[in-house]
């Protein structure tokens, strides 16, 4: 078995959790029709590494044409990390996703075809003084976003952005405790 960390942060593996979140339970004839750029026979392979890792469930199975169509569900107890003895694991997910980040970006500035304005290249970094039920408020609204346009259909001319969310504690506010 992959650990965690290796199985989330595959890009293909990640986009299939990112649909099963927001539209399970989903089949493999769903998912591919919500990432057509990722062949039939890479899709089942990712999807058998997630559910052999616990990650997708089957939770269903319906006869189609002579074979079964399996459905799949996040196993949401194995993707969330919470609790105190899972610092170092969140710790290790939040590094693994970062450097991630760093060789993606080296790779992008490295090439040859590199246009940050025209494939429209950004970053923000904002602090925020919000208490927690602001916060929440805040999260709940920035993933409304988030899956009112994961949920489009892949576009014809559509090109594949990835965004990443990352939420710290300020230095300063550490100072002050």
């Amino acid at each position: 078995m992959l650990s965690k960390i290796d199985v989330i942060v595959n890009p293909i593996r990640m986009r299939i959790i990112q649909y099963a979140a927001y539209n399970q339970p989903v089949t493999v004839t769903q998912i591919a029709q919500a990432i057509p750029d990722v062949s039939k026979a890479t899709l089942y392979r990712h999807i058998r590494i997630l559910t052999e890792n616990e990650i997708l469930s089957i939770v269903g199975e319906e006869k189609k044409r002579g074979t079964f169509e399996q459905s799949y569900a996040l196993n949401l107890d194995k993707i969330n990390v919470s609790g105190q003895e899972s610092n170092s694991e969140l710790q290790s997910l939040v590094y693994t996703i970062l450097t991630k980040l760093i060789a993606d970006f080296t790779q992008y500035f490295n090439g040859e075809s590199a246009n940050p304005f025209e494939d429209k290249v950004f970053v923000s970094t904002n602090t925020l003084d919000l208490n927690n039920d602001d916060y929440d408020d805040f999260t709940k609204e920035i993933f409304g976003v988030v899956e009112k346009y994961i949920k489009l259909p892949v576009k014809e001319k559509g090109e594949t952005r990835m965004i990443t969310i990352v939420s710290s504690p300020t230095s300063q506010a550490r100072m002050e405790d």
